[in-house]
């Protein structure tokens, strides 16, 4: 129980951090871009992270069923 506590934990730091990197950045890039270039590098990195996160899950996916196939169950 104190484990996935802190798995929680540690995964609501990283998606913060992320998040507060992602507010950054863009405030940054704020003054040197257009209006359209910032709505477009905007859904470039949520498209990524939606793809990353997707390829993950589907690894992991993959993995499992290799896994359950494996077992000597009749």
């Amino acid at each position: 129980m104190v484990t996935t506590f802190n798995l929680y934990i540690l995964a609501g730091l990283f998606f913060l951090s992320c998040f507060i990197y992602f507010i950054y950045f863009i405030f940054k890039l704020g003054d040197s871009l257009t209006f359209m270039s910032l709505v477009g590098m905007i859904f470039f990195h949520l498209f990524f992270w939606f793809s990353f996160i997707l390829a993950i899950l589907y690894a992991l996916l993959k993995l499992y069923n290799s896994l359950i196939a494996s077992l000597p169950i009749n």
